[in-house]
């Protein structure tokens, strides 16, 4: 059986490390919690029995267990230099830490490949049907929290630039978004194309109640709505944006 308070107390006891001064450390720790509801919201709509519901919420507590050391050591969230939920993996279990968090093995699989695979690309091709189904819940949960809290903040909040009127949405970007496709990391030039490259997460939802969610709480169009530019050319993608993401969310 799956012990979600010990889990939950045993998270708090890990992170506890990391102390509470770097505002980084204690946002991935408010993040984890939303994303554990939001998994467990899923996981109900979906009709899960009892035991995949707790292993939903567990993923969920576990998804960015790397984050912790991450910003540790490079104060940053950007996996240029490591990859999160690699460093995660290799965190719960190549020292067995996986225990204190689940006493039976039972789901390590399904725990290895769901936190490996939640921030990637896409998801690898060799995991069974359960491995997969968990794996896009964790991402779709991972994606709506990521979505609300953007829409939230503001450009100049995240990057500190009053105004982005010297900056272009790449052209690459722009296609990706268009083409209803998640954007390559690759391609993302300026911070705007960062920005924008958030809109690309709702086309890789798997679940209607998670594209519902994301449509209630109108979390895109708020953030595209808060890009303030002269550019003229840029303004003219937003705009095509926009329209995508309304008729997308309300086919």
């Amino acid at each position: 059986m799956i012990d979600i308070n010990k889990a939950e107390k045993e998270f708090i006891n890990y992170t506890s490390q990391f102390g509470n001064a770097n505002e980084k450390i204690v946002y991935k720790i408010q993040h984890t919690k939303r994303v554990e509801n939001f998994a467990k919201n899923i996981a109900e709509n979906l009709k899960f029995d009892e035991e995949n519901i707790k292993l939903a919420i567990l993923i969920g507590i576990l998804h960015d267990i790397g984050r912790f050391e991450q910003v540790k050591m490079y104060d940053s969230y950007y996996d240029n230099k490591v990859d999160h939920a690699d460093l995660g993996v290799k965190i719960l279990f190549e020292n067995n830490m996986i225990r204190k968090f689940i006493d039976i093995d039972n789901y390590d699989n399904i725990i290895y490949k769901a936190v490996k695979n939640h921030n990637k690309y896409k998801i690898e091709n060799n995991l069974n049907a359960e491995e997969t189904l968990h794996t896009k819940v964790i991402r779709d949960a991972d994606k709506i929290d990521i979505l609300n809290e953007i829409s939230k903040k503001t450009f100049k909040s995240i990057y500190n630039k009053d105004e982005i009127s010297n900056q272009n949405l790449s052209d690459e970007v722009y296609e990706s978004i268009m083409n209803r496709k998640l954007v390559n990391n690759n391609d993302v030039k300026t911070d705007l194309d960062h920005w924008i490259l958030k809109v690309g997460y709702i086309f890789d939802i798997n679940f209607k109640v998670s594209k519902q969610m994301i449509k209630d709480n109108q979390s895109v169009l708020k953030f595209i709505d808060r890009i303030n530019t002269d550019n003229e050319d840029t303004n003219n993608k937003l705009q095509s944006i926009r329209k995508l993401v309304i008729a997308y969310l309300n086919d």
